[in-house]
């Protein structure tokens, strides 16, 4: 799914010390995604910013239905406020 990043905030790392970030994506359906990325995601060290458009994939979490960022790629378009 395509969806433009509008907030990336950085967050406590893992417990193996890799970042993790809390991150709003608004996608291209409309729908406001809200959520975490992943425990020691190797995408977190990529080149996606605010206002990029990117290509993310996202699973709800069974007990508490937390949105999971599991990948976040840039497509190497920037979208305009």
């Amino acid at each position: 799914m395509k969806a433009t990043i509008k907030t990336k905030e950085r967050i406590k790392n893992s417990v193996n010390g890799n970042p993790r970030y809390f991150v709003i994506a608004e996608a291209e359906n409309g729908e406001t995604l809200h959520g975490n990325t992943a425990s020691d995601a190797g995408f977190c060290y990529g080149n996606w910013h605010e206002g990029q458009l990117c290509e993310i994939e996202y699973h709800h979490t069974a007990k508490r239905g937390n949105l999971i960022f599991d990948y976040i790629k840039e497509t190497g378009k920037a979208v305009c406020c």
